[in-house]
């Protein structure tokens, strides 16, 4: 088995976390050939007593080929002695909220259960199968729908628990390996279709840039890292201006003189991070920060409530940000 693409995943799982302590990693496995790619290479780090290694798989009963991948996954795990969790997605809390595309959707499923199973088998991590090519369609997406500079900055390696370990792969190269060594995998035709935004991207943007200048995605995904660098910075001082705002946390009331006094960008980063810090499952939209922020520079004092889960407090020269967490 060719082994120069197995060691690169490796040196990025080191470089996103410590292995020391034998850390035991859930892989999401959908049978396709990314995550197919990354069960073989967390199985070697296995093998060599580096990792534990369990697996999860959600059939999203949407294709009549999804019963055909959760045998494909359990003839898989079973082989090798792997464990694996299987759920359906008609069991999953998040089934029957409709709002958003499909994809979000399947997004919300996949890590509501990723998050039971983790902690239903005290795993510290979740590794996800995502690649260079995720990276760029994940960028085109974000920049056709609108987004900030964090949102440019796309996929990240390592996000709480999750870990992406594969950003640095092509698709040719992931398919090269497992054709070469001949390791089959399931095939999801809806990836080649164009009726979402994604395989629009992926299967007309990208081909028309590519044949543009084969360099351009290589390019773009070079700029993705430097966003990202500016991104880190950035949020470095978010969080030194924080703490002069709320300097006993920011559970606890802030100066209001001092928060108004900053610029509109600032602000707007510095309730981000208050939010996204409470753990409270809240989606800072643009129209979310713009109503704290009337509500802040507004004459009237007191409470207002945002939604179910926020609510803004000010009371003379304070004021709290209140969340609601699940």
């Amino acid at each position: 088995m060719k082994t120069e693409l197995l060691q690169r995943v490796e040196i990025s799982i080191r470089s996103i976390i410590s292995i020391d302590k034998k850390p035991h990693i859930l892989l999401g496995l959908s049978g396709g050939p990314d995550s197919v790619f990354l069960f073989h290479n967390l199985l070697k780090m296995h093998d060599a007593d580096l990792i534990d290694l369990s697996a999860a798989h959600l059939n999203h009963e949407w294709r009549p080929e999804a019963e055909d991948d959760e045998r494909f996954c359990k003839k898989l795990a079973s082989k090798y002695n792997v464990p694996l969790i299987i759920e359906r997605a008609s069991n999953i809390p998040e089934h029957n909220k409709s709002n958003g595309s499909l994809e979000d959707l399947g997004r919300r499923m996949r890590q509501h259960f990723f998050e039971e199973t983790k902690n239903a088998l005290r795993c510290d991590y979740v590794a996800l199968a995502h690649h260079a090519d995720d990276q760029l369609e994940t960028f085109f997406i974000r920049l056709a729908r609108g987004t900030t500079l964090k949102g440019l900055c796309c996929i990240q390696p390592r996000n709480g628990f999750y870990i992406r370990p594969m950003l640095s792969l092509s698709k040719y190269e992931i398919l090269e390996f497992l054709e070469t060594n001949r390791i089959s995998y399931c095939i999801d035709k809806t990836n080649e279709g164009t009726s979402h935004l994604r395989g629009r991207i992926r299967n007309k943007l990208i081909p028309l840039l590519e044949n543009i200048d084969a360099r351009l995605p290589s390019k773009i995904l070079d700029t993705v890292e430097h966003l990202h660098a500016e991104c880190v910075l950035l949020q470095q001082v978010v969080e030194e201006t924080t703490k002069t705002i709320f300097p006993h946390g920011i559970e606890n009331s802030g100066d209001l003189a001092e928060f108004k006094a900053l610029d509109g960008a600032m602000q707007k980063r510095i309730l981000i991070s208050v939010i996204e810090n409470s753990h409270a499952k809240i989606n800072p939209s643009n129209a979310l920060l713009l109503e704290i922020l009337r509500f802040l520079n507004s004459p009237r004092g007191g409470n207002h409530t945002i939604n179910s889960s926020l609510s803004v407090s000010k009371h003379g020269k304070v004021f709290s940000i209140n969340t609601k967490a699940f």
